[in-house]
């Protein structure tokens, strides 16, 4: 005896099966009677045997209609939409919002029903935690596909405050930024302090600090109590916050000197002369190393991927590349968007 069943799920989570039936004898039946005559029953039995095989062919697929597979996938599918943390440090989630629900063929693997089924959709990143009131999809009807692995990207911001880039300024240099000019045609100590950083017009930004001149020699330092001698003022630079890809950098470019003090000779020996030093500190203020924060944060993030598991269901995935998108110069921070990609699956037992 011999049955060929295929198998297929319906658009409407159902199962379908195509069962074809025979049998073959290795030695044809027969009776002997009074240990002297062969009698053969072959078309007595076998009228009997095909309507029992006709009544258990009709059987599989009330067996089959007991498998509720659309009530484990609606399960699955809700499943799958939960938030999946991957950066404690920024609190990031990774949303997955399926919109299309497709099935390869089934197989038989060890007496074990087997199938992929794929959901394509969109892929959403929230910084903090996501409210619990946000609409999940139904799941849908299904479609035929061959297998393929499940492709994801995202976008992944990464911001840069300004009050961060400050602090770690202010940390390295406690008492301000000097410069010795000793070779300046009026020798002294330039003091820069109190840096500030702001937004610009057309997506720059404006770096300003304090700034202070000392050309005193002692002597007149002795004299000198009420600091009449002293030049004070303002200086500004405005760039353009651009992406160094050699370095994996954010630096300040097409930059534009400016500066408000009380001596105009000071300002003009400072455009001409000593600009070079001065603008490598305003430099210093916004360079940011982002590649070693984008590593951080992919292996982070493969590492959530692959520690995620709700009863039935267990992801794995990993991250592949990184590439910037754009640069985004907001009120007090930069947000530098990062493309990200990589490679999604999920397993549930049905």
């Amino acid at each position: 005896l011999y049955l060929n069943a295929k198998l297929r799920i319906n658009k409407d989570w159902t199962l379908s099966v195509d069962i074809a039936h025979n049998f073959k004898w290795s030695n044809s039946p027969k009776l002997k009677l009074f240990d002297l005559f062969n009698i053969n029953i072959r078309k007595v039995i076998e009228p009997k045997l095909r309507s029992r095989m006709d009544k258990f062919a009709k059987k599989v697929p009330e067996l089959l209609g007991k498998l509720d597979i659309k009530g484990r996938m609606d399960e699955t599918w809700e499943d799958i939409q939960n938030p999946l943390k991957i950066d404690d440090d920024s609190n990031t989630f990774l949303l997955f919002r399926p919109e299309v629900a497709s099935c390869s063929q089934i197989n038989i693997v060890d007496q074990v029903l087997q199938s992929t089924i794929s959901a394509r959709g969109k892929t959403h990143i929230i910084l903090g935690t996501p409210s619990m009131d946000y609409n999940k999809t139904t799941l849908t009807d299904l479609e035929l596909i061959c297998y393929q692995k499940g492709k994801f990207n995202f976008n992944l911001p990464i911001i840069i405050s300004y009050e961060d880039l400050l602090e770690r300024t202010n940390k390295k240099y406690l008492d301000g930024y000097t410069i010795d000019m000793l070779k300046s045609v009026i020798p002294g100590v330039l003091k820069i302090s109190n840096p500030k950083i702001e937004k610009a017009h057309a997506g720059k930004i404006k770096i300003s600090a304090d700034i202070s001149y000392d050309n005193r020699d002692e002597w007149l330092k002795t004299f000198d109590m009420y600091d009449w001698f002293d030049l004070n003022g303002n200086i500004s630079f405005t760039g353009l916050p651009r992406i160094d890809k050699e370095t994996r950098s954010l630096i300040f470019d097409d930059m534009v000197y400016d500066s408000t003090t009380n001596s105009d000779l000071f300002d003009l020996l400072i455009d001409a002369s000593e600009l070079a030093p001065v603008q490598s500190y305003f430099e210093s203020l916004i360079k940011y190393d982002y590649g070693k924060k984008i590593d951080e944060g992919i292996v982070k993030a493969n590492e959530a991927l692959n520690e995620v598991s709700q009863g039935d269901l267990n992801v794995s995935g990993h991250l592949e590349s990184a590439t910037i998108e754009d640069i985004i110069v907001n009120e007090k921070d930069i947000t530098i968007n990062t493309h990200l990609s990589g490679i999604l699956d999920a397993n549930a037992g049905l």
